[in-house]
């Protein structure tokens, strides 16, 4: 018995089995050649051909349009599921779609959990095909969005699902577990904040173009994770230092302009985030995002922003990778305030 394997690639040539010691060579047969050929032109006059790899749907390329076939004894058949390269190829229409509601209660999430209270961030009116697309969600205000990871064991703030339109029902490509929590449940919020406001001056008094500049020197001994300041620049994986400063009054008027950086006397690549807002030091659900870095500087960091006196923040700085650093290894942190008009 001869046997081979070959991949069939939107266009069907000559199928050689390679023979056994001592057998003769021998062709697939014409009509089975034909009947590849066929499906796969109907492929692509659709313009729509789907592949199923690893239980879930996806568009298939130009390179990944194909199955495998296996040529048995001058017979071509196609490869049986045991083969790791068994595909499951089929055309689809592309007209065939689900419209998403908000509500997601009708959505198919075998083996998942998706929290009533999530409904679809996008405001514009979405439709799925079968293929699956990251839709991205959200709960109500007042609540933290957390996807649970079961190969790290961790809720993450990833507030999405991969969902697709199969048969003319919505379903997940594979089981999300999503929740809408009052709760904090991806961290430690902000862990005791080196308050910086004893080093600024109450009232500042220097005049447009004439900036003050404050500095302290630290490491990353007693860093905490971060994970649900993952939209401001924290991370599930890197701990990081927290600062807090409120902004001074000013002899003059409007706003000032405040800088934080890592850009001086430091080597280590940082990432920083600066936070804010009412009862943002107690509860992570009330802070916004004032300002995100990474590589501003450099493989340092910068933010910038305008605020009025009183108004307090706080500048998270982690490592972007802890494990390039050395355990003593230290960074700068500097405050620069200046007037934005006279």
């Amino acid at each position: 018995m001869s046997l081979c394997l070959v991949s069939l690639i939107l266009a069907v040539g000559f199928c050689l089995c390679l023979p056994v010691a001592g057998s003769a060579p021998s062709s697939v047969l014409p009509q089975a050649q034909k009947e590849v050929r066929d499906v796969l032109s109907r492929g692509r006059a659709l313009q729509t051909v789907w592949k199923k790899w690893v239980g879930a749907w996806s568009r298939a390329t130009p390179y990944s349009c194909y199955f495998d076939v296996e040529c048995v004894d001058g017979q071509l058949r196609v490869a049986t599921e045991d083969s790791w390269r068994h595909l499951n190829v089929t055309c689809t229409d592309p007209e065939e779609k689900c419209d998403v509601p908000s509500d997601l209660s009708g959505v198919s999430n075998e083996g998942g959990f998706l929290h009533p209270l999530l409904s679809v961030k996008s405001e514009e009116p979405l439709s799925l095909g079968i293929g699956e697309q990251k839709v991205d969600l959200q709960c109500p205000q007042g609540y933290q969005c957390a996807r649970w990871w079961a190969e790290s064991q961790n809720w993450r703030p990833h507030c999405y699902a991969y969902i697709g339109c199969e048969e003319g029902e919505l379903r997940t490509s594979s089981p999300a577990h999503i929740t809408c929590s009052e709760t904090n449940l991806l961290g430690q919020g902000i862990v005791e904040p080196v308050d910086l406001t004893p080093q600024l001056p109450s009232v500042f008094e220097g005049q447009t173009g004439s900036p003050l500049s404050v500095s302290v020197t630290r490491g990353f001994q007693n860093a905490t994770v971060n994970a649900d300041f993952d939209f401001c620049g924290g991370s599930t994986f890197e701990a990081g230092v927290w600062f807090s400063l409120r902004v001074p009054s000013s002899s003059g008027d409007g706003p000032l302009r405040v800088s934080v950086d890592t850009c001086t006397d430091t080597s280590i690549d940082t990432v920083m985030g600066v936070v804010a807002g009412e009862n943002c030091g107690s509860n992570a659900l009330m802070c916004e995002c004032v300002g995100f870095s990474n590589d501003d500087c450099g493989y340092q960091s910068r933010v910038s922003f305008e605020a009025e006196a009183g108004k307090q923040v706080f500048v998270l700085v982690r490592p972007y990778r802890a494990s390039w650093n050395n355990p003593d290894d230290t960074f700068t942190l500097s405050v620069t305030l200046e007037r934005t008009s006279s």
